[in-house]
């Protein structure tokens, strides 16, 4: 989604459509590798 369309951030809103924060690719990437270490940390 972010690639194609060159966008840097998303807009979170909530049920009345009120804007309530942002989330970056770069927030996206952090918990999927922070997912990525735990799956390897559990299979020590």
């Amino acid at each position: 989604m972010f690639h194609n369309s060159h966008m840097l951030c998303l807009p979170i809103i909530n049920d009345k459509m009120e804007p309530i924060g942002i989330i970056s690719w770069r927030d996206i990437l952090k918990v999927i590798a922070q997912q990525y270490r735990n799956k390897l940390a559990a299979n020590k």
